[in-house]
């Protein structure tokens, strides 16, 4: 685990909360709007992000779960679902918060509660978003830090979501 974001070096993996994962390709001097600084050029499977070296907040950004943490995750994911609330602000909330918390085991939660959910009602818009952005999040970050092929993860996850157990709740 990186101690600190600010000791970020080259190959170090990180984790985003609105992009996801992302490696640290190098460090180098951007000048933006007349200021020149030192940012992480880190590339995710999407884009490249810059983040500056100096003004990191911790709250957006962690290091990427360890295989452990994948573990707990996936025995999250073999349990039985929570039945979630069905005031639609309050699931909202909780995706919010779970967005911003950006911990895997809780991110598991959500995925398994969610797909729980729809195997009894329709997800709305905002549930569906979120399930299909928290799940290719969840697996790109579980191919890296396990070091398997992101194919044979998508694979793992579908047949824990599609297990007998999540038609026991909701």
């Amino acid at each position: 685990m990186i101690a600190s974001l600010t000791t970020f070096t080259e190959g170090d993996w990180i984790v985003h909360r609105q992009y996801g994962i992302g490696q640290i390709k190098k460090r180098e001097e951007k000048t933006i709007s007349g200021k020149c600084e030192e940012y992480y050029r880190v590339q995710t499977p999407d884009s490249v992000i810059w983040l500056p070296v100096n003004k990191l907040d911790r709250s957006w950004f962690r290091p990427i779960a360890t295989p452990n943490d994948f573990h707990e995750a996936i025995d999250i994911l073999q349990k039985p679902p929570q039945k979630m609330d069905p005031d639609f602000m309050k699931r909202k909330d909780r995706i919010n918060r779970v967005q911003t918390e950006n911990s895997i085991p809780a991110i598991a939660r959500l995925i398994r509660d969610l797909c729980g959910r729809r195997c009894h009602k329709t997800l709305s818009d905002t549930e569906q978003r979120a399930l299909r952005h928290l799940t290719e999040r969840f697996v790109a970050e579980w191919s890296v830090s396990t070091k398997i092929d992101i194919a044979i993860a998508r694979s793992k996850l579908n047949n824990f979501l599609n297990g007998p157990q999540l038609r026991l709740a909701n």
